[in-house]
């Protein structure tokens, strides 16, 4: 009998767990707090302009500067899609925009660059998302050297081959991040910034 009452606690004891991982797994909010929407509307906006996913946006400016429009590299890249000083000129230049390094940490001048420069690299790259993110994060002319020598084939299955630790480290957390958006908010209406669940979603960072 003894043995019996100890089956059954345990087994409660596990349905409860079970149950709760369930409740943390398949509920948005949790997820929610891991991948927020900090900025959506100028995010969104700024990615919609130049016809690229927002949520792809998003992805990069979680893994480049973890929503922190001060944020700046030890190699100078500023603002929440770190953009380094002499691409956001060359970009300004292209799109007519005004151009001083401090409006780097402007939120709307920056996500402005930078969806700008990564639909470029989408567009320059055939729409490879694999090598334009390379090409974000390490520069288009070494991610076509690589693609010359044979040294990386562009496809996501061979991340390995980058021989830059950052880059492949940047282009694998970015992929995750943006299959993760997709699968947490396209649960929702899609782009809108009124009504249902986007009309609470915070349009600032936390």
């Amino acid at each position: 009998m003894a043995r019996l009452r100890v089956l059954f606690k345990t087994g409660m004891i596990f349905f409860l767990l079970s149950a709760l991982a369930a409740a943390v797994l398949f509920v948005p909010w949790f997820w929610r707090l891991l991948y927020p929407l900090p900025y959506r509307d100028t995010v969104f906006a700024q990615a919609e302009a130049v016809n690229i996913d927002p949520y792809l946006a998003m992805a990069v400016i979680r893994v480049e500067s973890k929503f922190r429009p001060q944020a700046q590299s030890v190699r100078g890249a500023r603002g929440l899609m770190q953009l380094m000083p002499d691409t956001a000129r060359w970009v300004a230049q292209q799109i007519g925009e005004e151009y001083h390094p401090d409006l780097l940490f402007d939120v709307e001048y920056n996500t402005k660059i930078g969806c700008w420069y990564l639909a470029k690299l989408l567009e320059d790259f055939g729409g490879s998302l694999p090598l334009a993110l390379a090409a974000y994060n390490g520069g288009p002319n070494n991610v076509r050297q690589w693609l010359s020598e044979g040294i990386w084939n562009g496809e996501a299955e061979n991340l390995h081959q980058i021989p830059f630790p950052e880059t492949r480290d940047f282009v694998e957390k970015v992929m995750e991040g943006y299959e993760s958006y997709r699968r947490i908010y396209g649960w929702y209406a899609k782009l809108s910034t009124k009504g249902g669940f986007w009309g609470i979603i915070p349009n600032k960072c936390f």
